[in-house]
């Protein structure tokens, strides 16, 4: 009568524990319907990257160097499933996502809105000369406050990290709503990773550091709200030793 008993209370117990198992399950699988991930990848190496020149809305291509950096993207990003894919429609980012998604065959949407930041005047010109003209500006960069940094710009026809995460986050919410559950592929640049970076994980006085093919994990929920995942080929270096200080 005890055997049967134990025997009884047991496969109760193990039918509770199934139960739960199921339901925990359940929720999560609701929960991670209820979100898009979204890879965020910047570019591979043009020649005005290896000149040291600020590209901004400048059309440059990939160079031999940015395509292979593109393959070995696309080894990292294998095991991705993606159901959807968009791109800035400057050619250096466009290649970068065909290279990366040519053993997944499909449309690419190509938008203004995943444009570099507009550089203004220093389109063109180099990232030394940049740094140079502003480094008796660095301490005042360093003492800049999330927004203070995030809004600020160099030029009226330059664009602030602000106005950039502002168009990216817009577009991104109005087309992750019809990819919850799914991944998908959003190829862009530097300067846009960067502001993602700023506005969700600023740090005073230190610098994100992207490097070409480096890409960013974003999920977002049903909401619009963003959040970061996981990261590659992405620092923090402290301002003084960033290539572009702001």
């Amino acid at each position: 009568m005890q055997e049967r008993l134990i025997i009884y209370l047991m496969n109760t117990m193990n039918r509770c524990l199934l139960i739960t198992f199921l339901i925990i399950s359940i929720s999560m699988y609701g929960t991670e319907q209820q979100k898009c991930t979204l890879y965020f990848i910047r570019h591979g190496e043009t020649d005005w990257n290896k000149e040291g020149k600020l590209q901004g809305h400048s059309n440059i291509p990939l160079n031999q160097q940015g395509e292979k950096q593109a393959l070995k993207l696309k080894g990292l990003l294998h095991h991705v499933n993606f159901t959807a894919a968009f791109s800035s429609d400057l050619m250096r980012a466009c290649k970068t996502a065909e290279i990366v998604l040519s053993s997944q065959p499909m449309s690419i949407f190509q938008t203004e809105a995943l444009r570099e930041r507009c550089m203004g005047i220093w389109e063109g010109r180099s990232m030394i000369d940049l740094k140079k003209n502003f480094k008796e500006k660095q301490s005042y960069f360093d003492q800049l406050s999330k927004q203070e940094f995030l809004a600020y710009t160099w030029d009226d026809k330059s664009e602030s990290y602000e106005d950039v995460y502002k168009r990216v986050k817009y577009y991104v919410g109005q087309h992750a709503a019809d990819h919850l559950g799914s991944s998908v592929l959003v190829s862009t640049h530097g300067g846009v990773l960067r502001a993602l970076l700023y506005s969700l994980d600023f740090k005073t006085g230190q610098r994100w550091q992207v490097s070409n093919c480096a890409y960013l994990k974003v999920i977002v929920d049903a909401q619009g709200e963003l959040s970061l995942a996981e990261s590659e080929g992405i620092d923090f270096v402290k301002t003084e030793n960033a290539l572009i200080p702001f």
